[in-house]
């Protein structure tokens, strides 16, 4: 081969690598600024979402939370930058510890430097499948929690969010911690696995935090804590026990700065509220209400309540609540986004009866979750509902703002009826796009439906179909 061809290719590789040198070095992240990427490391590095970080934790697929690393590796300008961001090595959220995750919080600690503000996870347990039980691991990894806990403790005063699920191994050195050591702490999960007065000793010294504003209480808090400092909190979350009305609604009357709450309530009585009164929570904006113990279901509990600031609502609740949760609604007039309702039909109630008092009432909804709303599933009429009706000339548009829409247990229905209420929709100019669709059906998918589904898929529509 003569020199000239030799040369010929070579010249090509180095033109192309150098074309792709002067597009990454145009790339429209080349060009942003020193304190905006740092920024973005730092929120990239939480898992959680604003307004409540702890009380949105989700199961991990791996044992320690990485991202700050991966982020570091990605080139040396990113990671000088990641190096100089103390905040995006404050979370180390870990699940079921081995020795990786010991040298990991070493790591993190050092890197996170002198930052006032560490958050922290760690949980001896993991999730049985999909279910949120929680099983206690080998005792290989209380000693390695023990380990980290030897790490963290000596930096207690900042600390800033906690969430622990652990066994008796740190016991000691939590009981040990004074109240004024906690003092920094805004957001506390714990589940200790050892409820006793000592264990709840531990909460009373947490209650002391000036800054407190974030809880989820764990088993055995059937009852308010006395120490809770009500007044600053804006989240509260419940967890695993049923609590009573008057309970939930001493919450809601005595916190006023309340923003975010999860219970289980025990509902009222026919008898017990006729002695009620109307409770007006100012700043309450999620409200979740996700089981009660009987077939009253939770919905009367909105005739008591409130809430002009709320944008979402979870509820299991009984057909017979339909008119009352519409009440409460029309009543607050809040601008609802994100409804999650579950419901049993009980007497001669209807689908329609739903839509009418229900769906009219929220007219800006951008998500919409409705499971298991009869004993045969959602028919052809709740479907047609959601399509642009042609009423006296005009078109109708129910829930005009929809971009998220899950239907569990669909019923028999007609072919196609399914596909058409989601064309219907895409292809009506004043809508928005409705890019996110689920549905579980009761029997088997029509065919005309999955073709339809089919065609919307390939034009961006992210649907996840189900029977059974």
């Amino acid at each position: 081969m003569s020199s000239r061809a030799r040369i010929l290719p070579e010249a090509a590789d180095q033109h192309t690598d150098l074309a792709l040198c002067d597009k990454n070095h145009y790339s429209p992240v080349q060009i942003l600024p020193p304190e905006l990427l740092q920024e973005i490391f730092a929120f990239s590095a939480s898992p959680f979402p604003d307004p409540a970080p702890i009380l949105a934790q989700k199961p991990l697929c791996t044992r320690f939370n990485t991202t700050s690393l991966y982020v570091s590796h990605v080139c040396s300008q990113w990671r000088s930058l990641s190096f100089s961001t103390s905040e995006m090595w404050s979370w180390m959220i870990i699940s079921s510890p081995d020795e990786s995750c010991l040298r990991l919080v070493e790591y993190y600690l050092h890197r996170a430097g002198r930052i006032q503000g560490l958050n922290l996870s760690l949980s001896e347990f993991n999730r049985v499948g999909t279910r949120t039980t929680w099983v206690p691991r080998a005792t290989e990894e209380s000693k390695w929690t023990l380990a980290i806990f030897n790490l963290w403790i000596p930096e207690v005063h900042r600390w800033k969010s906690i969430c622990f699920n652990i066994s008796t191994g740190p016991r000691s050195k939590l009981l040990n911690l004074s109240p004024s050591s906690l003092s920094g702490i805004t957001s506390a999960s714990l589940q200790l696995y050892w409820l006793e007065p000592t264990a709840l000793q531990f909460w009373d010294n947490l209650h002391t935090s000036p800054v407190l504003k974030e809880v989820i209480w764990p088993r055995g808090f059937n009852l308010i804590p006395s120490s809770a400092p009500l007044a600053q909190l804006t989240s509260v979350h419940l967890l695993h026990e049923f609590i009573s009305w008057t309970e939930f609604f001493k919450l809601l009357s005595s916190c006023p700065r309340l923003r975010w709450v999860r219970a289980m309530v025990i509902p009222i009585t026919p008898a017990e509220a006729v002695s009620m009164t109307m409770t007006v929570a100012h700043c309450l904006e999620t409200l979740l209400l996700p089981l009660t113990p009987s077939e009253v279901g939770s919905g009367i509990l909105l005739d008591f309540i409130e809430a002009p600031n709320l944008r979402e609502l979870q509820m299991d609740a009984s057909q017979s609540d339909s008119a009352v949760l519409g009440r409460f609604l029309c009543r607050s007039k809040c601008q609802l986004r994100k409804l999650s309702l579950k419901t049993q039909f009980y007497g001669s109630y209807s689908e329609a009866d739903l839509i009418d008092n229900l769906i009219h009432a929220a007219p800006h909804l951008t998500s919409l979750e409705m499971c298991e709303l009869s004993y045969n599933g959602l028919s052809s009429l709740t479907l047609s509902a959601f399509s642009p009706q042609l009423v006296k000339g005009a078109i109708s548009i129910l829930l005009p703002s929809i971009v998220r829409l899950s239907l569990f247990r669909v019923g028999p229905t007609l072919d196609g009826a399914l596909g058409n209420m989601l064309l219907s929709r895409a292809e009506h100019d004043t809508l928005p796009w409705l890019f996110e669709a689920s549905f579980m059906h009761g029997n088997e998918i029509q065919t005309r439906d999955k073709e339809i589904i089919s065609q919307l898929q390939e034009r961006g529509l992210h649907a996840r179909l189900s029977s059974g």
